[in-house]
């Protein structure tokens, strides 16, 4: 203790046996957890151990720079929604947090970090073996990390749609998948949008009927989960007996798209997905030149069965307009009676009935009448009624096909 320049300095002797003495327990407690292995090594670097009594989890990082423990870090509950924050320990250039969990029964908890400008961040999901003393892995049982291996190894194999988010259907049509990755936070904020449309709408609950659709829309922290670099949502579908027609996602005010659901074999008359099927047959030229050619390229099949309506880059917008569809027989006598006056069947349609809008393509497959001496020719477009027609095309079935 002297005076120096006017300044006083005070010099105070540490006594480093206290200083050792206080930070035993977390050497002894950084070598017990080492000796096992760790549960995963999270975004941050941080090696996530579990104790074999699965009630302590501890957070390992060697080495370990004084900013690794600055932002305190969160372990979650999930069933009750409970929250602890809370601040590591830095000694012998290691840093370690540990932190029991609650003494209620537990299933699964979160773990993540505050970071700076995105707050706080879910770093894993783990899940627990109940009552168990063991550790479950949460790589094969967490159902978000799960379904992260999976899409990543290509084991989901491509996704249903392409957007903001890849979207993938399970086989059995009982949940829909988001799946982002490289991933920000902050884009998580807005509310999600889901629009189910049934094959059936009387399997609609009656609420939803007036819309025509059923209203999946939820917030990220109902279904998804940040994990690391990468977000996962797992939404449950309903389980209509008839299945989903098809489905429209996406984020108010940030991104849309609409795709095929899943559809039972005994509607579908030409596959597991029809539309899909099509629409890679005409890209890919399989299915020849169009009969027609107008707003959409226009295809009959072989047997003249179905006519399919293709439109590569298509604005749902250009869907509400009624279809017009004019079929002349080539014998007058296979018109239903109340089609005769006309001269032709009247197979007009709305889009839902029997299109769908495949990401940035929209296909429609028309299933026509099976008359013993065929069509002639057909006609349609689209036409808004009181205003007119919007395009209209007329070709003959016979010349189409060949015959």
């Amino acid at each position: 203790r002297r005076i120096y320049h006017n300044t006083l300095i005070s010099v105070t002797a540490v006594d480093l046996s206290r200083v050792d003495e206080a930070i035993a327990p977390y050497r002894a407690a950084y070598q017990a957890t080492v000796a096992g292995e760790p549960l995963l090594r999270l975004r941050s670097q941080f090696d996530l151990y579990l104790d074999l009594d699965g009630r302590t989890v501890t957070w390992v990082k060697e080495p370990c720079r004084p900013e690794d423990t600055v932002h305190p870090f969160l372990l979650r509950a999930v069933a009750r929604d409970e929250k602890w924050r809370f601040y590591g320990v830095r000694f012998d250039g290691r840093c370690l947090i540990r932190r029991s969990l609650p003494d209620y029964p537990l299933r699964t908890f979160e773990v993540g970090r505050w970071l700076p400008g995105a707050g706080y961040v879910i770093e894993a999901a783990i899940d627990l073996l109940g009552a168990e003393p063991a550790v479950r892995r949460h790589w094969p049982d967490n159902p978000y990390w799960q379904a992260h291996a999976a899409i990543t190894a290509g084991e989901r194999g491509p996704p249903a749609a392409r957007a903001a988010f890849d979207l993938y259907l399970d086989a059995a049509g009982t949940t829909l998948t988001y799946h982002k990755a490289p991933c920000a936070p902050a884009g998580l904020q807005a509310r999600f949008f889901l629009h189910l449309f049934p094959v059936d709408a009387a399997d609609l609950p009656a609420d939803h009927r007036p819309h025509g659709f059923y209203n999946r829309s939820f917030d990220w922290r109902e279904h998804g989960r940040v994990l690391g670099p990468a977000c996962v949502a797992i939404v449950p579908l309903p389980a209509w007996d008839r299945g989903i027609a098809r489905i429209g996602a996406g984020q108010f005010d940030r991104w849309s798209t609409e795709f095929p659901g899943r559809i039972e074999a005994a509607i579908d008359q030409l596959g597991a997905e029809p539309y899909w099927q099509a629409h890679a047959a005409i890209t890919a030229g399989e299915r020849g030149a169009p009969a027609a050619r107008a707003a959409f390229d226009l295809y009959l099949d072989a047997a003249g069965a179905t006519l399919t309506y293709h439109r590569e880059a298509c604005a749902p917008a250009g869907l509400q307009a009624r279809f017009f569809l004019h079929l002349v027989p080539v014998d007058a006598a296979d018109l239903p009676a109340d089609h005769r006056p006309h001269g032709f069947y009247n197979r007009s349609f709305e889009w839902r009935e029997h299109g769908r809008v495949l990401g940035p393509a929209c296909v429609a497959i028309v299933p026509l009448p099976a008359w013993d001496r065929g069509i002639a020719r057909i006609g349609t477009g689209q036409f808004i009624s009181g205003q007119g027609q919007l395009w209209g095309v007329e070709f003959p079935v016979r010349e189409a096909s060949g015959e």
